[in-house]
C-alpha cells in the first residue's frame, strides 16, 4: 500500500503517464476530433490602401530621370536612400570635391562598376551601376571641373532597367 502511494506520487511528481492514462487521453482526443466536422474558415479581410503615397511596386518610373525628380518612394530601397543622403546636398548647393572623394561617396552609396571618362577639358562623366537599387540600375554623373583637382556635380541622371 505504501509502495503504491509512493509510485503514484513519483508518477505525479515527474508527469509520468501509464499506458491506461495514455489510452484514456487518446480516446478523449479522438472523440473531440470526430465531433469536429470541418475547420471553420476565416474570411480574409481586405485592408484599404493608404491613398497618400503609392507603394514602391505601384510606382511607374520613367526610364531616365534626374535626382530632383526621383520619387520619395525610392527611399525604401536602402542604397537609393544612402545615395540621396550622400549626394543631395552636394548637387543642390554645387559643392566641390575631389574625384576620389566623389568615387568614395559612390562606393558608400552602393554604386559599383564605377567608370570615369573625360568628355572634354571641363566636363567629366562618372557612371556606375546599382546592384541592389531596385528599379534603378545605373547612375551617370556629369562633373564640371572647377579647379585642378576639384569637381562639381553638374548633372545626375538615373537609368531604369529598360534603358541601360
Amino acid at each position: 500500500m505504501i509502495k503504491d502511494k509512493l509510485v503514484s506520487y513519483n508518477r505525479e511528481l515527474h508527469n509520468i503517464l501509464t499506458e491506461q492514462d495514455r489510452k484514456k487521453i487518446n480516446q478523449v482526443l479522438t472523440s473531440f476530433s470526430n465531433t469536429r466536422k470541418s475547420v471553420p474558415k476565416i474570411p480574409k479581410a481586405t485592408t484599404p490602401k493608404d491613398k497618400g503615397a503609392p507603394h514602391i511596386s505601384d510606382v511607374t518610373v520613367h526610364d531616365e530621370f534626374k535626382l530632383e525628380n526621383m520619387p520619395e518612394e525610392f527611399d525604401e530601397v536602402p542604397h537609393l536612400l544612402l545615395f540621396r543622403i550622400h549626394f543631395s546636398a552636394m548637387i543642390r548647393y554645387k559643392a566641390t570635391g575631389t574625384l576620389m572623394h566623389i568615387q568614395e561617396l559612390c562606393t558608400m552609396s552602393g554604386i559599383s562598376n564605377i567608370v570615369h571618362n573625360a568628355v572634354n577639358t571641363k566636363i567629366h562623366r562618372l557612371s556606375g551601376s546599382f546592384d541592389k537599387g531596385g528599379m534603378v540600375k545605373s547612375v551617370i554623373f556629369y562633373l564640371e571641373k572647377k579647379d585642378n583637382d576639384l569637381f562639381c556635380v553638374k548633372e545626375c541622371i538615373f537609368k531604369g532597367s529598360k534603358n541601360l
